[in-house]
């Protein structure tokens, strides 16, 4: 497959899958966590769909883009190497904030999960949700500068 279009199509999934995480998962802490005081009305229905399916389509779409970026960001290996070794980490700083937000994401999305299924601890739990949604605010804002910087390239006519 061409590598522009293997770029364009990672990037595109990328796009798509994480609009539907973000979406979802604000559609989430609006419509079911924030003002409730640690009770969740699990049978409120927005936009057709209740507490439990709002959660597996943030956690599929979740899924589906960390895969997505995980091979994105292994197609890039060749230029993280090259800026670390040639010592431009000041120049592309932006970037490697980008990645290092999205592990921080990432990790504190998936933390929850672990505690979840090894019936841990629910404080704990709740506080990496917390930790997750405030580093999620941060990584949004990243993407969209990101994606912005980048929109002639990522688009562009084969």
């Amino acid at each position: 497959m061409n590598r522009r279009i293997n770029n364009f199509t990672i990037n595109l999934f990328l796009l798509v899958f994480g609009i539907t995480t973000v979406l979802s998962g604000a559609l989430i802490q609006v419509g079911y966590h924030m003002g409730h005081h640690g009770t969740i009305d699990a049978c409120k229905s927005i936009f057709g769909l209740d507490y439990g399916s709002w959660s597996d389509v943030h956690k599929l779409s979740i899924v589906l883009f960390s895969v997505w970026m995980g091979w994105h960001i292994g197609r890039h290996l060749k230029w993280y190497r090259a800026v670390i070794e040639k010592r431009r980490v000041a120049k592309r700083g932006a970037v490697l904030i980008l990645s290092f937000c999205f592990l921080s994401v990432a990790v504190s999305g998936f933390v929850p999960w672990c505690i979840d299924g090894l019936n841990g601890n629910v404080v704990l739990r709740k506080i990496f949700i917390e930790i997750h949604d405030k580093l999620t605010l941060i990584f949004v804002a990243c993407v969209v500068w990101h994606v912005a910087g980048r929109m002639n390239r990522l688009f562009r006519r084969q």
